[in-house]
């Protein structure tokens, strides 16, 4: 089972939780290995995403980002402890889960947020360009589709732009980077596919 993040029409794109969780274990070892380990909220926001079809695992993690008595110096290693065991229990294929009685609400983008996640977006795809490693490009085509979400505009540009390039992640991230540069500075879109420049 993908994790799909629908936050509005049209459908937004489906990630496999083992490629987020393959991401995640990447991140969380680069903030490791860095002089000052932390690991940004967005990312870790993401691991809640991978690990939701993982009510167990997904409360260890939670619990542990949320322990103010434990240094980073100790979280990040037990986090990526969790999110190798979730790809250890295959949660591309969950058991089927009930379905919930609480009806899903519906919510207004948030501008601020959306623009937050549209420059983390940029700076995931600039480091994909810039390591010629597309591995992770849904990551990069997830973000940028929920940090577009307050501009219908633009989403509709990257929405072509995700179809037209769906099996060349490479020029996909280089023109989804130019919609992120353009939306991030208020430019309005043309209407076509843009030809990229670098970010």
């Amino acid at each position: 089972m993908s994790t799909k993040i629908d936050v509005t029409e049209p459908e937004g794109p489906e990630i496999e939780s083992s490629v987020l969780l393959n991401f995640l274990v990447k991140r969380f070892r680069e903030a490791l290995a860095s002089h000052s380990p932390k690991v940004p909220f967005l990312v870790q926001g993401l691991g809640v995403v991978a690990l939701g079809p993982d009510k167990e695992l997904l409360a260890n993690y939670t619990g542990l980002l949320g322990s103010p008595h434990l240094p980073p110096q100790e979280v990040i290693p037990r986090c990526i402890d969790i999110f190798q065991l979730a790809l250890d229990r295959d949660l591309d294929n969950p058991p089927p889960q009930e379905p919930s009685d609480q009806p899903e609400e519906d919510h207004e983008p948030d501008e601020k947020f959306c623009k937050r996640i549209l420059m983390n977006a940029a700076r995931e795809g600039k480091i994909m360009a810039e390591h010629s490693d597309y591995r992770f490009f849904r990551v990069f085509e997830m973000l940028a589709w929920i940090g577009l979400q307050s501009d219908a505009e633009w989403l509709a540009e990257f929405e072509q732009v995700r179809r037209r390039f769906a099996t060349d992640p490479e020029e996909m991230i280089a023109r989804g980077r130019d919609i992120l540069r353009d939306a991030l500075f208020k430019r309005r879109p043309s209407g076509r596919v843009l030809p990229h420049s670098d970010m």
